[in-house]
């Protein structure tokens, strides 16, 4: 289950998820679960489907960090855990609220 994952947090320097978050119920869940996986400087990629509807909120929270013109079907967040600052927060907070 991707939104719990069966790893102790701050495991991994390096966490990617390709093509998964746009199936997941709660994708914001699903981001605070991957992030919390990384070490304090750890790297989250991740991509999804150009065409996903419920994938736009990653495109508005992350703003300039999506890649969006490396892969004709996919966009790509390239994500520093070191360098998230307030966006912890900001997820933390809006987990509980998104809906799509």
């Amino acid at each position: 289950d991707i939104e719990y994952l069966p790893f102790r947090p701050r495991a991994f320097d390096l966490v990617i998820s390709l093509t998964v978050l746009q199936n997941c119920l709660r994708p914001l869940k699903t981001l605070k679960s991957l992030i919390r996986a990384l070490t304090s400087k750890g790297t989250l990629v991740l991509s999804y489907l150009k065409r996903s509807r419920n994938m736009l909120f990653l495109e508005v929270m992350f703003r300039d960090l999506v890649l969006k013109n490396l892969d004709p079907t996919d966009n790509v967040l390239i994500l520093n855990k070191g360098e998230l600052g307030g966006l912890k927060r900001r997820i933390k907070a809006e987990c509980y609220g998104f809906t799509h």
